[in-house]
């Protein structure tokens, strides 16, 4: 077995940034090969990849690179980047830290129009653009009053707060391009006490006036159905966009006639933690990045597809570098799903590419060089996702 790992880990390529990508901060990267016939196929592939977040500066940038990791340059649209999006070949929404959104045009890699979209109090984590109405989706955490109705008083007092405290909701909006907002749907609103537990992990503000109850991070819609990502409830949810109301769920705690139940486990809750990037993958069929923090397991993308709310098949698409994620992360398919890549967020390593049956075929990790924060220390991530062009 050990000298299985080592074959599979032994061949490296090195990039070396001041030759291929001289704006980039990192001066090496690693591309390690799992699979050599695989990765010769993955080479064919024209995919294109983006990558942005703190990178080895702690400041973000936008990163394109090839589907097989061969070519990695850095995009000239600014610093500080959180969640980027391609709207077609030329055209790329980015928001940044500071929760602007403007729509960048690109030629040749170069800026050739930059255009501030105008959105307010947006939070960085999601800013989705829905392929059959091209209207933006996006996240909000207001502040909301424990004492406000009969749903947050329930849910306050099972997570042991007051009346006179606080929470962050996850509030979902729907805008056109100019930012003018259509529709809201609010997870306080429609989820019942039995959703919440003390022993989840939420983050309290300095001076426990508020509780981050769902730190909602992706959003993914179909019509008249959005999929949202909780990471606090270790929960995704499938909502009807006209009622707002939950059709299905996939992890956290049970809920009653909603639950999606996992057979091969004698029909017990699927088991997921502070998982990112629900995204559809067709009728009854999604996939996901889990994290697996607080686990013993590594993390790993997973393709879910079920019928009656209940898994008929699942793939496991598992870290080859056996380690969980604390933080962020991502899992998209490309190619007519032949391929899948996994953002590792908060790692040692970057991304990797899987095959469609879950083999690893190449990863992306760190340099020598790699940048250590203070809030992250070894496991900075490199990017908050990979999505594909």
């Amino acid at each position: 077995m050990l000298i299985k790992l080592m074959v599979t880990l032994l061949p490296m390529v090195l990039f070396p940034a001041s030759i291929e990508t001289p704006t980039l901060k990192n001066p090496t990267f690693k591309v390690v090969i799992h699979d050599q016939k695989q990765y010769a196929e993955l080479q064919k592939s024209s995919t294109i990849f983006l990558a942005y977040g703190p990178l080895f500066s702690g400041r973000s940038q936008l990163v394109e690179m090839s589907a097989a990791f061969r070519n990695i340059k850095s995009l000239d649209i600014g610093e500080d980047i959180f969640v980027a999006n391609f709207i077609d070949d030329n055209r790329i929404v980015a928001l940044n830290r500071s929760n602007e959104v403007k729509m960048t045009e690109l030629r040749d890699g170069r800026v050739v129009q930059d255009k501030q979209l105008n959105f307010v109090n947006i939070n960085n984590h999601e800013f989705h653009i829905d392929l059959y109405s091209n209207n933006i989706y996006y996240l909000r955490y207001p502040s909301r009053s424990c004492s406000e109705n009969r749903s947050t008083i329930a849910m306050c007092s099972k997570l042991g707060m007051d009346h006179s405290d606080s929470f962050l909701d996850c509030q979902i909006n729907e805008s056109n391009l100019n930012g003018d907002v259509i529709h809201q749907w609010s997870l306080a609103d429609v989820l019942d006490a039995s959703q919440f537990d003390q022993a989840f992990d939420m983050n309290m503000s300095d001076q426990n006036k508020w509780l981050d109850v769902f730190h909602c991070n992706s959003i993914d819609t179909k019509p008249g159905r959005i999929l949202v990502s909780a990471r606090n409830l270790n929960s995704i949810f499938e909502l009807d966009a006209a009622t707002g109301l939950v059709n299905w769920k996939i992890g956290g705690l049970n809920l009653v006639g909603k639950s999606i139940i996992d057979r091969s486990r004698n029909r017990k809750q699927f088991t997921i933690s502070r998982q990112h990037d629900a995204r559809y993958l067709g009728i009854n069929r999604i996939s996901f990045f889990d994290n697996s923090t607080f686990t013993d397991r590594p993390s790993r993308g997973v393709v879910i597809e079920f019928r009656n709310r209940q898994i008929t098949r699942s793939i496991n698409f598992v870290n080859p570098f056996m380690s969980n994620s604390d933080c962020m992360g991502s899992f998209r398919a490309f190619d007519n799903r032949n391929w899948f890549v996994l953002g590792h967020g908060c790692s040692s390593e970057i991304a990797t590419v899987f095959n469609s049956n879950g083999t690893a075929v190449v990863s992306l990790v760190q340099g020598s060089n790699k940048y250590n924060s203070p809030l992250y220390g070894a496991k900075t991530p490199f990017s908050y996702r990979v999505v594909t062009k």
